[in-house]
């Protein structure tokens, strides 16, 4: 990618509100984080790194925005979406939901699909307890860090 390609793809993802873009291309991993706009310096951070799965990248978020939520709320963990896409809380159209308010779940079971990019990345709860409140509707779109599940 040159220099020109970076500049537009940059322009494109600030025009569209995206902060963060990722790609693995030709065996080389680009990653972008644009500062917010009110942020004085206004230049976006690029940095290549190793390539990473994606799974990782989102288990790795989630556990951050944990460590963070489980102080908002004394008793109540966030479970927050790690990445823009679409909300699907069940396997399939037919399926039964994955969890629903009052279910127990455990560390580690998925409670939702996020799809970004065509890609179905399963969200896993961070923690054990129960489903206090399901904050997103099902194919609905998801901002990052978007709260989708309480779990008390």
């Amino acid at each position: 990618m040159d220099i020109n390609e970076l500049k537009e793809l940059i322009d494109f993802l600030r025009e569209n509100g995206v902060s963060e873009y990722e790609s693995n291309e030709n065996g080389k991993h680009i990653k972008l984080h644009l500062a917010d706009f009110d942020e004085i310096n206004k230049e976006p951070f690029v940095k290549q790194t190793a390539p990473k799965t994606l799974k990782g990248s989102i288990e790795e978020t989630a556990r951050q925005e944990e460590k963070v939520d489980n102080n908002e709320l004394e008793g109540v963990t966030l479970i927050k979406s790690p990445i823009v896409g679409t909300f699907y809380g069940k396997p399939a159209p037919d399926a039964k939901p994955f969890v629903v308010i009052g279910d127990k779940v455990h560390k580690g079971q998925v409670l939702c699909i996020i799809e970004a990019m065509k890609v179905m990345n399963e969200i896993e709860s961070t923690c054990d307890g129960v489903v206090e409140e399901i904050c997103v509707k099902d194919s609905e779109i998801v901002e990052f860090s978007q709260v989708l599940f309480k779990i008390k």
